[in-house]
């Protein structure tokens, strides 16, 4: 094993982000030499992901736990005791976010979140207010790195039934489980918002590397193997950008390359910085950094400006994602217990200010993943429809609701200085019309004045 100062990268990379198996692997013949990718400036200050014994399988820990011991010397897995409780101050405490809003995110209000639970992982799915919780894989087999298909329909994973670990795909049921790939270690699927593609990362020669695939599993081609850690690829909502994590000597940066894996560039540095996450209208990455000494959730605009800390606490935070609507962040935390072991799941708005605690189940809750909802109508993807222009406006404070009607919470106000696009309407409980704004929240057509063609804007069955 490497020293102290060498093994924090490794074992951060390694086991950030669910818990990840490793074996001993060689690189492919098939691998192939990138262009126009983040170049080392000092090839000795790679510190390479170990690999497992020979012949053994590994259990990494959970990315919760490496980041409450990211500075430890953690020379084995096996040999981990959870330190004693950590004295937290969480200052500040937010309103409560209201089960109505948060079933309102899906117009059907089945919102439904996929995550990870227990030693060995296994994978749950529940209500987006904590409630129904069921088990989807019920083995001995550690899951891991859920990732949803855009419809909703299918959760690909990582899972190591035998040999390295691979990249599986089931139904949303639990169901049809197929293996994408074989071979050298392959983890952290991401979909493609067209649901064509499925980019990952390949363990090869004690380094990740990204690749892309078919959907099927056909087609596997490398984005980059340049002789940098590359872990966690995310697809943009647009589909023409990934956002990664790259090596950059003791630490890491957030790095937004095209799909085709050139034009790496650099979007957030200084310390360890992983976990990006997409807003859905891709002007937000979401992430999690130890910048100020303790790991926290972090928000940046995609071009690299507006750096926010949503944390401001010293409990160990990081974001597992975003709602479809992009009005809540999903995210783990040990807030609640201060234990390095014991993390549940959050929600909260983009502004820190209403949050909502969803697991109550002792141990490691992570790795949540919002199902994308059944009746989205407007997708962030190259091929989204083009949608009438229609605009409201108000010559009073009106209130902006979660859903549509007035049993309701209230989510915003318009007030009489704004003019709103309208992209939805129906019928609301009260039987009245109401249309869907951008923000995906909802206003009712009698209290607000319209101006376009706001009849073409399209209907949303009830």
């Amino acid at each position: 094993m490497h020293g102290a100062s060498n093994r924090l990268w490794a074992v951060i990379l390694i086991a950030l982000w669910s818990s990840v198996f490793t074996s001993t692997t060689t690189r492919s013949s098939d691998s192939t030499t990138s262009q126009n990718h983040i170049e080392p400036t000092n090839s000795s200050e790679k510190q390479p992901l170990p690999l497992a014994p020979t012949g053994q399988r590994q259990l990494q820990l959970s990315a919760e736990s490496v980041l409450a011991n990211a500075l430890r010397d953690i020379s084995s897995p096996s040999a981990y005791e959870p330190p004693a409780q950590l004295q937290l101050e969480i200052t500040d405490e937010p309103e409560i976010i209201p089960n109505e809003d948060l079933l309102a995110v899906c117009f059907d209000g089945v919102s439904e979140l996929a995550y990870i639970s227990g030693q060995p992982s296994d994978i749950y799915l529940m209500s987006v207010d904590g409630s129904n919780q069921r088990r989807l894989t019920d083995d001995e087999i550690p899951d891991s790195n859920l990732s949803w298909s855009p419809d909703g329909a299918s959760l690909a994973y990582a899972s190591q039934p035998s040999g390295n670990v691979q990249i599986w795909v089931m139904d949303a049921d639990g169901n049809n489980r197929r293996a994408l790939t074989a071979g050298v270690g392959s983890y952290q699927p991401s979909w493609s918002p067209t649901g064509a593609q499925i980019v990952y990362v390949r363990y090869i020669l004690g380094q990740g590397d990204v690749w892309i695939m078919d959907a099927d599993g056909r087609n596997q081609l490398p984005l980059s193997t340049n002789d940098l850690d590359e872990q966690w690829p995310t697809w943009s909502p647009d589909g023409n950008q990934i956002a990664l994590v790259v090596q950059q000597g003791s630490g890491s940066a957030i790095v937004l390359m095209n799909v085709d894996g050139s034009n790496q560039r650099e979007l957030v540095t200084g310390g360890l910085n992983v976990l990006p996450q997409w807003s859905p209208d891709g002007t937000t990455i979401a992430f999690a950094s130890n910048r100020n000494g303790q790991f926290q959730l972090y928000l940046v605009a995609a071009d690299g400006t507006n750096l926010q800390n949503l944390s401001n606490n010293n409990a160990i935070e990081g974001p597992t994602g975003w709602s479809p609507d992009g009005r809540f962040i999903v995210f783990f935390s040990n807030r609640a217990s201060a234990a390095p072991d014991a993390f549940d799941i959050y929600v909260m708005t983009p502004d820190g200010a209403n949050i909502r605690k969803l697991t109550e189940v002792p141990g490691l809750n992570e790795n949540a993943r919002w199902r994308p909802c059944s009746d989205t109508l407007i997708e962030n993807t190259p091929t989204a429809a083009v949608v009438p222009q229609c605009t409201v406006s108000a010559a009073d404070n009106v209130n902006l609701r979660s859903g549509p009607g007035t049993n309701f919470g209230v989510a915003d106000r318009l007030t009489p200085d704004q003019v709103l696009t309208v992209v939805g309407q129906t019928t609301g409980t009260d039987d009245l019309r109401w249309w869907q704004l951008e923000s995906r929240v909802w206003v009712r057509s009698d209290v607000v004045a319209e101006q376009g063609r706001c009849n073409e804007v399209p209907v949303l069955a009830p």
